[in-house]
C-alpha cells in the first residue's frame, strides 16, 4: 500500500510541475513575464525524474533507463548552471 501511495504522490508531484512548467512558460511568450521561474520547477521535474531513471536502471540494466538517466542529469546541471548564471548576473 505504501508503494502505491509514494508512486501516486510521485506522478502528482510531477504533474504539477510539468502543468507549472507549461503555464510560466505560455506566460512568458505572451506577456513578456511570468509569475515565477519555470527553470525552478524544470530543475526539480527533471531531479525527481533522475530518481527513477536510476532506480529503474539498476534494477534491469535496460539502456533506455540509463539514456534517460545521463539525459536528466545533463539537462539539471545546464539548467542549475542557466539558473546560478542569470541570478549572479553571469548571462
Amino acid at each position: 500500500m505504501e508503494k502505491t501511495a509514494n508512486q501516486t504522490a510521485f506522478l502528482a508531484i510531477e504533474s504539477v510541475y510539468a502543468v507549472l512548467i507549461v503555464i510560466l512558460v505560455i506566460q512568458k511568450l505572451i506577456t513578456g513575464k511570468a509569475f515565477a521561474d519555470y527553470q525552478v520547477f524544470l530543475l526539480a521535474f527533471l531531479i525527481g525524474y533522475i530518481g527513477r531513471f536510476a532506480t529503474k536502471y539498476s534494477y534491469t540494466k535496460e539502456k533506455e533507463w540509463l539514456f534517460g538517466l545521463v539525459c536528466g542529469i545533463i539537462g539539471s546541471i545546464a539548467c542549475l548552471i542557466n539558473i546560478v548564471g542569470k541570478g549572479m548576473g553571469w548571462f
